[in-house]
């Protein structure tokens, strides 16, 4: 009996010291070529640029994300809306839509701000949403989720955006290259800014509303920006 005791006790002491084994990665392009599907609501909630812009960009977010991910790896991920996403494979969310409350994926509560997740099925983006009636604004306001595309850009692609000079928009922005983007399977990152009024230091250099966004500058209609 105490030898078998000994040996049960050794045996849970190597599998307590054995090292945990990682779930795979999420793989969202591999070798140059699509492994995953861009979902975003069925209707989008609108993406101000700034308080300048008169327009509201439903579709900002997830045309600036496939953009980048094809500029950096040549590969163009089909993007869908929550009701025509594929029963099986690989998503990666874009804002809220239907897909992400049934995955019960929280959306950050901070103005601004931005959550980064994986899950059962693959990456979400997430963005805080402004509640219609704030701010004397009618409709709701989607502060958060370009924020998330671009950090997701910079931490996880591999961009990095410097400046912006109009007539050259590449020079300033290093584009990465990628063959095969994966994201850890364990990846979480949640953010939102510190301050509700942010600028450049060199605002000639701007040049373009949208380059306010890349840069985390501000989120438009009610966020006390542009």
């Amino acid at each position: 009996m105490v030898i078998d005791r000994s040996a049960g006790l050794i045996g849970c002491l190597l599998w307590l010291a054995a090292p945990a084994v990682a779930d795979a990665p999420i793989t969202l392009v591999k070798d140059g070529r699509p492994a995953a599907t861009i979902v975003v609501a069925d209707e989008p909630t609108d993406i101000p640029l700034s308080r300048r812009d008169p327009k509201t960009r439903k579709t900002v977010s997830m045309t600036q994300m496939d953009a980048a991910e094809e500029k950096a790896s040549g590969a163009r991920l089909e993007i869908v809306p929550a009701v025509k996403a594929p029963a099986t494979g690989t998503l990666l969310l874009v804002g809220r839509s239907a897909l992400s409350e049934k995955h019960k994926l929280a959306l950050p509560a901070k103005p601004e701000g931005l959550r980064i997740v994986t899950f059962a099925r693959g990456v979400a983006i997430l963005g805080e949403v402004k509640p219609a009636g704030a701010d004397n604004i009618r409709r709701e306001v989607d502060r958060g989720t370009l924020h998330g595309v671009h950090e997701f850009l910079e931490r996880v692609v591999g961009y990095r955006f410097f400046i912006h000079i109009p007539k050259d928009p590449d020079f300033g922005t290093v584009t990465p290259v990628v063959r095969t983007l994966a994201v850890p399977a364990d990846y979480k990152l949640e953010l939102a800014p510190d301050f509700p009024y942010r600028a450049a230091a060199f605002p000639h250099w701007g040049g373009s509303l949208a380059w306010v966004r890349v840069t985390r500058e501000g989120a438009g209609a009610g966020s006390g920006t542009g």
